[in-house]
């Protein structure tokens, strides 16, 4: 077992100051994480470390899925209500149900 905390590769007061430097909100897709990143980027080109970021779509197809169901949640709010208005075009209930069904 190595112990780093009795060997040259560990310092204590510098493993302080890293974590009071990031000491901050650092959630996926903030000014956070940007500045964690470029924190993190510095310390590395600093000591000569060779190192490759790698970006993740994540976020990005998250946001489009939620807000395709949003859209697809407010377009059968407002049909229904239309429906609600004009009782004589009920018979589009079913052909919205199937229609949902073959969405979902």
């Amino acid at each position: 077992m190595i112990i780093f905390s009795n060997s040259n590769l560990f310092n204590e007061e510098n493993a302080i100051n890293h974590v009071n430097r990031l000491a901050f909100s650092r959630k996926a897709s903030t000014d956070g994480e940007i500045k964690t990143l470029n924190y993190i980027t510095d310390e590395l080109k600093r000591r000569n470390i060779e190192f490759k970021i790698d970006t993740f779509q994540w976020a990005k197809n998250f946001m489009i899925l939620l807000k395709s169901g949003f859209l697809i949640t407010l377009l059968f709010t407002i049909i229904y209500e239309i429906i609600l208005f004009f009782p004589n075009i009920i018979w589009m209930i079913i052909l919205l149900n199937f229609l949902l069904l073959v969405i979902i």
